[in-house]
């Protein structure tokens, strides 16, 4: 009994976490642009349609290929493993007839045979349109210009010699069926994309997001901060006269003395911003009176130095 449940657990077919978020949102851009490029590439009308979406195990993935094969070995920036293009042997007769310049209004039916090496070369251009394509749905999909992160490695057509990932890993399969031609000629591709090529473009994404939401944070805290600049107050003294004593004169002063300001004190007091301990000279005022207070009168502009320095340093953030 214990012999048979091991054998169970071992046997069952599992299957990873959900890959992406917004999975069908990718697959339905990349549709839209293997439309758009394979046109331009087998010169006729394309149309891609997503048969299968769904995380499998590679040993089974790899299992179910058919030989002969035409298996475009992609390699993934950053990682040992590696992402595969699957070409069904009807699609690539299709590939190979329309590129050596095949007429697109008929469907003859495709040969069965082994691969050359130019049924080989002309599929490297499709292998590669489906690599340009589904980096572009990765765009679409995480919202991110992502910098390319796959390139065809090497076209293979013995699937015994392929090495992926372990063989246990799991796999996005998303299947295509094709359209080509107004005779409608079909075929179909797989994409194989291990696992960890998904997280290796969620961490690229979260790469480009980090410093781009930092900078929306260090935005919107120096607006902010610069505005609270603005409405900071700011210590204002009026220095009426400025006396020069000896301190044997200082230490005889008593309640009482008299010390003598000359009148043209009142009409050129000194206007100093700052603390205690470093105050800035910024302008010249006169002494007077209105509506029962006693009030300062500018007399000379603020001085342009100052007022400068302060915008600047606002401007760049520096009181941020």
């Amino acid at each position: 009994m214990s012999d048979s449940v091991l054998l169970k657990k071992i046997s069952r077919r599992r299957v990873g976490r959900s890959p992406l978020a917004g999975l069908d949102d990718i697959t339905a851009h990349l549709g839209a642009k293997l439309e758009e490029r394979l046109r331009r590439l087998l010169k006729t009308m394309t149309g891609a349609m997503v048969m299968e979406c769904e995380v499998r195990k590679l040993s089974r993935v790899l299992e179910d290929i058919p030989v002969p094969a035409m298996l475009g070995i992609v390699a993934v920036e950053g990682l040992e493993t590696f992402a595969l293009v699957n070409v069904s042997s009807d699609l690539v007769y299709h590939v190979v007839d329309l590129r050596m310049g095949g007429d697109a209004a008929e469907a003859p039916a495709p040969t069965a045979r082994s691969f050359t090496a130019i049924d080989a070369a002309l599929s490297e251009g499709f292998v590669e349109t489906v690599i340009d394509c589904l980096h572009m749905a990765f765009n679409y999909g995480m919202g991110v210009p992502l910098p390319p992160m796959m390139s065809l490695n090497h076209i293979e057509q013995n699937i015994t010699q392929v090495r992926l990932a372990p063989e246990n890993a799991d796999v996005l399969v998303i299947s295509f069926a094709l359209d080509i031609g107004e005779a409608a000629r079909q075929g179909g591709f797989d994409l194989v994309l291990p696992l960890s090529v998904l997280d290796a473009f969620r961490s690229a994404a979260r790469r480009i997001e980090a410093p781009e939401q930092e900078a929306i944070a260090r935005s919107f805290w120096r607006s902010h901060m610069t505005e609270a600049a603005h409405h900071a107050r700011i210590d204002v003294t009026g220095v009426l006269h400025r006396l020069s004593l000896t301190l044997d004169e200082v230490e005889s002063l008593r309640p009482g003395d008299v010390l003598t300001i000359p009148e043209l004190a009142l009409k050129s007091t000194e206007i100093r911003l700052g603390g205690e301990a470093d105050r800035l000279a910024f302008a010249q005022s006169e002494i007077g009176q209105f509506s029962g207070h006693t009030m300062l009168k500018l007399t000379t502009s603020p001085d342009p130095r100052i007022t400068q320095s302060l915008l600047k340093a606002l401007d760049e953030g520096v009181l941020a």
